[in-house]
């Protein structure tokens, strides 16, 4: 065991942050890659330079102790590196409060490689992210003039089964924040049993507002499509709970997205 873990690479960066978001460990990912190419042999070469660090130094040095990572975003990070040969954590060092990033994987390639694969892969979101917040902006400017049929005029329930899963999906007219988030909790205290109550409100009155929440889903599958499904039916000062019970066959990002899309546009057109 301790010759593996001589012979591993690793990167540990310290940082000072009460909470560490997954966009500042994949900026950081970024920043190493972009010094390492100035190396002449890459990611080894900024290595060799920062003095590898194992966990038996770390613990040396002071009462260090790992952090659960309980945001959705540093836990899908964390396995897709895992996935791709490299072992995350963040670690706190109890004397100085400093968070400690810590990468390691069996050799500079493998890491180097991990790196770029998830830089990429947080980009694709942020371009997602971004287009949501434009159509968001294209539709604040139309929707001011919005006549008061765009709004739903009562309460709404429909399902649909995809895959042996049940999505359940109930729309509320809503005039503000407090309305949307009493709804939704009305929804999760009856389907206190369900694998996810997701959520996505679009408030006019005073200043736009809007809200999504995956609820345990992988981000941006869930939340964001029955949002992004609203804006495209021009609608307003709504609020809308989706319940899915699993059936046993997982969808996948791509079914996952699709289903609550479907789900969300077949309640809005009934």
């Amino acid at each position: 065991m301790i010759n593996e873990e001589v012979t591993r690479q690793v990167i540990a960066v310290k940082k000072k942050a009460l909470h560490l978001t997954a966009r500042e460990v994949v900026k950081l990912m970024k920043m190493i890659l972009n010094k390492a190419e100035k190396e002449k042999n890459g990611l080894k070469d900024f290595i060799a330079k920062q003095k590898p660090t194992t966990v038996k130094d770390l613990v040396k040095k002071g009462k260090v102790e790992t952090l659960e990572l309980n945001d959705v975003d540093l836990k899908n990070l964390k396995r897709d590196l895992n996935k791709n040969g490299v072992k995350f954590s963040i670690k706190k060092d109890l004397t100085t409060g400093n968070n400690i990033i810590f990468f390691q994987a069996k050799d500079e390639k493998v890491m180097e490689q991990a790196f770029k694969e998830a830089v990429a892969k947080f980009a694709g979101k942020d371009k997602q992210r971004e287009s949501v917040i434009n159509k968001l902006n294209r539709f604040k400017n139309k929707v001011k003039s919005m006549p008061q049929k765009d709004k739903i005029k009562e309460k709404h329930q429909d399902e649909i089964e995809i895959e042996k899963s049940r999505f359940i999906t109930y729309l509320f007219p809503v005039e503000n924040e407090i309305e949307a988030i009493t709804y939704i909790d009305e929804i999760k205290k009856k389907h206190y049993d369900a694998t996810h109550n997701i959520s996505a409100f679009y408030i006019r009155k005073n200043s736009f507002y809007k809200k999504y929440s995956d609820d345990g889903e992988p981000s941006g599958t869930a939340g964001l499509p029955s949002l992004q499904t609203i804006l495209n039916k021009e609608l307003v000062d709504i609020c809308l709970v989706t319940t899915r019970y699993f059936g046993g066959i997982k969808l996948g990002s791509g079914g996952l997205i699709r289903a609550y899309i479907e789900s969300a546009s077949k309640a809005l057109e009934s």
